[in-house]
């Protein structure tokens, strides 16, 4: 078990913020109930950009501005939850904020941390961090999901490089998982499809190693890269966990918890790309599985081994590979050792999986198309 849940903070960072080069996603547009059924006041959608091109030159201190506008409805949003591809070199850093436009004028800007991909282990210096004791009485930060307290009219997403190198070699993802979760846990019947389905994902436990016992979220992400590293004959998007650990780990949480941070790295290698978001169903994570795509899932581990009520600090990271004949759901189960690929009652998953209110990791190659009509997902174009 792990600290998958992304949603506690224990010791403040004290980080000070020298930008050098900037890369600037706006969202400017109301936010509004949305006409759409899919897209009502509870749920969740995932906008983003993989498109990214500059609207003003270098300026003197030779940062580059880059700005997008959205146009549309929006659920109404209370959580927001960050994403971004950035492929870093060594003496690049990333930062990242979300400045919220509020009634009466009112702005606040929430900061996500710093990121980079290199290795930085607990008790090591390292610039790499979420920021911790952002609390007002209009939202909260907590680690990598800012929750508000107010309804917000528009948004601005900023995301900064620091380094030499311009932001358009290096951004290739930028999103935002936006909506306001369902009062109640929705717990409606669920069966898996007829036909069993099994991913071959390469099992790994986190037990194998120093200081796994909390790696639940790393061994989920280690796993579907060495699938797709299999699957696609790359051998750059092969790592051990320990190193994936590493280039992941947040001072800040402290851990490895932090949901932005593990898709960051992931979507830091060249043909990959990798996002938070929360889905609308186990019909979409049905499609996915049918498509070939194993998904990571943010689960209440007490819920999942059939426990009445979840325990505090219980989350967890596990792998959905599919789902068997008597309609047992399939995983991977980095704490389930030494029998990682395992299953669950479907009923146990779905409770489960809406405690983190169906928080999944995509992370895929680049030439994968996802399923028409089932994930709530919309990519947009820079607008200039």
């Amino acid at each position: 078990m792990g600290q998958g849940s992304g949603l506690l903070k224990k010791s403040q960072v004290n980080t000070r913020l020298t930008f050098y080069t900037v890369l600037m996603l706006m969202l400017l547009s109301p936010i509004m109930k949305p006409a759409r059924a899919e897209t009502d006041e509870h749920g969740f959608r995932f906008i983003g950009w993989t498109q990214l091109s500059p609207v003003k030159s270098q300026s003197s201190d030779g940062s580059t501005i880059y700005e997008a506008r959205i146009d549309g409805a929006w659920p109404s949003g209370t959580h927001w939850i960050p994403s971004w591809n950035v492929a870093t070199q060594p003496d690049q850093r990333v930062w990242v904020d979300l400045e919220i436009q509020f009634e009466h004028d009112i702005r606040k800007t929430y900061q996500f941390g710093c990121w980079h991909s290199e290795a930085q282990e607990r008790g090591q210096e390292g610039t790499r961090t979420s920021i911790n004791h952002q609390d007002d009485p209009y939202g909260v930060v907590y680690t990598d999901t800012l929750i508000l307290r107010q309804s917000a009219l528009s948004a601005r997403l900023r995301l900064r490089v620091e380094g030499d190198r311009s932001a358009a070699e290096v951004v290739s993802l930028l999103g935002l998982c936006v909506g306001k979760p369902a009062v109640g846990a929705n717990e409606v019947a669920v069966k898996a499809p007829a036909s069993a389905v099994m991913l071959e994902v390469p099992a790994r436990c986190q037990f194998d190693y120093i200081g796994g016992k909390v790696w639940c979220s790393p061994t989920s992400v280690t796993m579907i890269m060495q699938y797709w590293a299999d699957q696609m004959q790359r051998t750059q998007w092969s790592h051990t966990v320990p190193q994936v650990a590493a280039g992941i780990f947040d001072p800040g949480w402290p851990g490895t918890g932090n949901w932005s941070f593990n898709v960051a790295y992931a979507g830091a290698h060249t043909g990959l790309r990798s996002w938070v978001c929360r889905l609308r169903s186990m019909e979409s994570l049905f499609s996915l599985i049918e498509k070939g795509i194993p998904v990571a899932i943010s689960v209440s581990y007490d819920l999942l081994k059939g426990k009445a009520v979840k325990g505090n600090n219980d989350g967890h990271l596990i792998v959905m590979t599919g789902w068997d004949q008597e309609g047992r759901i399939l995983v991977n189960d980095p704490a389930r050792c030494p029998q990682v690929n395992t299953s669950y009652p479907v009923e146990a998953f779905v409770r489960a999986w809406n405690a983190s209110h169906r928080t999944v990791y995509l992370i895929l190659p680049d030439q994968i198309e996802l399923p028409e009509g089932l994930l709530e997902i919309e990519w947009l174009q820079l607008k200039q």
